[in-house]
């Protein structure tokens, strides 16, 4: 339970050894009025005790049990105790019918609860000699001398001052000389008990003859049924002395109206064991508290200039807060020295000490510390501003805590949600159990719960989900939501917008993980990238992206789309992709230049639709053939390769370009130029080498026919060989 009653174990230890004492009242016929003194010994652990006590004192017809017959007037009594020894001044009124009585004392040294001191002390027989009650039969007139404090009610049988009343005799009025009514204002035979007053024996000038005449009674004494033609200021119910006027109700005060020579009156509604400090000005109780509620007593007090508690019970105004109020409920306090401070309502809140301007809107057991100015919590439960947490505020909400020195810090509402010390400027917007750690400020978590930005994070911000964390000098970090989501120490200027599992590792500044879930960036991963997707990991200024997408060297990007399966990277700077569908790369608006990598393909393809294209013209194949035939072909390195990479065998650009595109750009050669240049020369060769073969073709053919004429005449020299033989034979072969 949150109070200030801080000395509340103490004060059980005090023991007050009371002797009663009444000053010596003589039992003469004086007009003593009805109050008396009560002198004490106030020990605390048996050593006397020093210091101001405040006092509340009742009247009591049993030792124990039962019910106050009366309280004391003023209720509460403020006493210096010196060395133990203490005087209170007592006053019951007319409560002493010749039956016992005894006295109980509650006591307190600070602002809090009354402890009661036990036993009660038995009254001595020394009041009662001081009631009308006990004087009886004739008495003189120099005995009844003096000013009567209060009213006399004469109620024999008799209706004269002329000795013939049975119950009081030989009472004229020489005896009462010097009384409240003097001797000129009775005659002989003024009839106290009968219908009229006649106006002729009236006669000094205090009551005049028109004050009880029957046309003008209705506007001289106020009549309980009201009166008539009253004129504001002129008249009034009250006193014109520095006097306070106090108004019962079945005997117990309910209203007590406390002049101030400054014009600023203070009221004490209610019970009549509310009380406003001495000195104090212009302060309103209006209502609340109890002399017996349950059986215990209740006391509402101000002890402040100006200020106001409006009822409830047990509710308390500090020294020195001036102008502060308290609108009602229970045991509220608003401690010294917090000026302009508001509780209103509710019970068991707190305002500290020097929290000026502070307000607590009602709930329980809310407390705003010392020197946090400007403090507000709204409502709720259980909600506590720390010490020095100048201009912070708690919506409501319960069991949430802006700790010490976080000045300007917010906790929307939501419940056991905290603030901790030294992060100024930070806040939560709600949820359940989400924490801000010591030393982060600007600090933000909107909502969700247990959500944690620890130790000396500068404006690091979480914006709701679950069991999400940054860890310590994570300065300007943020995560957007989602569950689970780390981002370790160190790792400055690191988001994770969302997602489930994602983490950011130690000292990884500048890296963000768009969403997806258990995608991981390395330790000391500068700059790293995950934009999404399932257990994807780059480290320090690497992309992955897909699934299972593994950046594993600096500045590489891996794309993995959807198969569950490691795609990584195998060099620094690279670029990894896996893309089973194929790919496709457009190089205008209208996706209709480019080129596609089939799905399993292994070579890019072109778009060349004859749709597509204009402007055609024949080409001179042989003329390109003899051109490129001419063109240069060396072997070469680019100068940023090492000279044992492989080479390369190709033209240079600018011959080419010279060759074939003159005018154009002389740095690059595309693949569908070089293509186009070779397949025009494949051509232009197929022609000359159709064009050999043509001529070839003629030549065999004259020599095939040729020789088949070369054939035909060996054959008929055959023949005429033959024939010739045969002659020469005489026809023997």
């Amino acid at each position: 339970m949150k109070t200030s009653i801080q000395n509340l174990p103490r004060l059980a230890r005090l023991v007050a050894l009371a002797l009663l004492t009444i000053l010596n009242f003589p039992l003469s016929t004086f007009a003593q009025g009805t109050a008396f003194t009560y002198q004490g010994r106030f020990t605390d652990n048996g050593a006397p005790y020093t210091g101001n006590a405040e006092f509340q004192a009742t009247l009591w017809s049993v030792a124990s049990g039962g019910a106050a017959l009366a309280t004391n007037s003023p209720a509460g009594v403020v006493v210096a105790v010196t060395n133990g020894l203490f005087v209170l001044p007592l006053d019951f009124g007319a409560s002493f019918p010749g039956a016992n009585r005894w006295l109980q004392l509650d006591v307190r040294t600070v602002v809090g609860p009354f402890t009661p001191l036990t036993p009660r002390q038995q009254l001595t027989p020394t009041p009662y000699a001081l009631t009308a009650g006990n004087l009886t039969g004739t008495v003189s007139a120099t005995g009844l001398s003096g000013a009567y404090s209060g009213a006399v009610t004469f109620n024999n049988a008799g209706n004269s001052f002329t000795g013939s009343g049975a119950g009081l005799t030989s009472l004229n009025a020489g005896n009462l000389a010097s009384g409240t009514v003097p001797d000129a204002r009775l005659s002989a035979n003024v009839s106290l008990l009968g219908p009229t007053i006649e106006s002729a024996e009236i006669t000094d000038g205090t009551i005049a003859a028109v004050d009880v005449n029957a046309a003008s009674f209705n506007t001289t004494f106020w009549q309980v049924a009201g009166n008539a033609g009253t004129t504001a200021g002129a008249h009034f119910l009250g006193t014109t002395d520095n006097q306070p006027l106090e108004i019962k109700v079945n005997g117990l005060r309910a209203l007590r109206l406390e002049p101030n020579t400054n014009g600023a009156p203070n009221l004490i509604g209610g019970s009549p064991r509310n009380f406003v400090g001495a000195g104090v000005v212009g302060a309103t109780i209006a209502g609340g508290g109890a002399t017996n509620y349950g059986g215990v007593a209740y006391t509402n007090s101000v002890l402040s200039d100006f200020g106001v508690v409006g009822g409830g019970r047990r509710n308390n105004i500090g020294v020195n807060a001036r102008y502060s109020a308290i609108g009602g409920g229970q045991d509220n306090n608003i401690a010294a020295n917090s000026t302009y401070a508001t509780i209103a309502g509710g019970g068991f809140n707190d305002i500290g000490t020097n929290s000026s301007y502070s307000a607590i809107g009602g709930g329980f057991g809310n407390n705003i510390a010392t020197n946090s100015t400007y403090a507000t919590i709204a409502g709720g439960g259980f909600n506590d501003i720390g010490t020095n947490a100048r201009y912070s505020a708690i919506g409501g909400g319960y069991d949430n805590n802006i700790a010490v020195n976080s000045f300007s810090a917010t906790i929307a509402g939501g419940y056991l949600n905290d603030i901790a010390t030294n992060s100024y400027y930070s806040a939560i917007g709600g949820g359940y159990d989400n924490n801000i750690a010591a030393s982060s400020a600007h600090a933000t978590i909107a909502g969700g719960y247990l959500n944690n930005i620890a130790a000396s994070s500068l404006s690091p911000s979480i914006a709701g989900g679950g069991f999400n964390d940054i860890g310590i000098n994570s300065h300007y970090s943020a995560i957007g939501g989602g569950g689970n989501n780390n981002i370790a120490d160190s790792s400055s200027y690191a988001t994770i917008a969302g997602g489930d599992g994602n983490k950011i590792g130690v000292n990884s500044t500048f890296s963000a993980i768009g969403g997806g879930a258990a995608n991981t960036i390395a330790d000391n991963a500068k700059y790293a990238t995950i934009p999404g997707g399932y257990l994807n990991f780059a480290t320090n200024s690497a992309f992955a992206a897909g699934s299972e997408a593994k950046a594993k060297h600096q500045g590489a990007f891996v794309w993995g789309d959807s198969t569950v399966a490691d795609i990584a990277s195998t060099s620094a700077n690279s670029v990894t992709m896996r893309a089973a569908g194929g790919y496709r790369l457009f190089s205008n608006s209208g996706a209709t230049a480019g080129v596609s990598l089939a799905a399993n393909g292994t070579a890019w393809a072109v778009i060349s639709d004859r749709n597509v294209k204009k402007d055609f013209a024949s080409v001179d194949a042989r003329g390109i053939l003899e051109k490129l035939a001419a063109m240069p072909i060396t072997q070469w390195h680019y100068q940023w390769e090492d000279a044992v990479a492989t080479p390369h065998l190709g033209p240079m650009a600018q011959d080419f370009k010279a060759a074939f595109y003159p005018g154009r750009d002389d740095k690059s050669i595309t693949t569908q130029e070089a293509d186009g240049v070779a397949l025009a020369a494949i051509q232009g060769l197929n022609q000359k080498v159709e064009a050999g073969s043509q001529r070839s073709e003629a030549r065999i053919q004259s020599l095939e026919t040729e020789n088949a004429e070369l054939k035909q005449i060996v054959n008929e020299l055959k023949q005429l060989v033959g024939a010739l033989a045969d002659k020469v034979n005489g026809g023997a072969k």
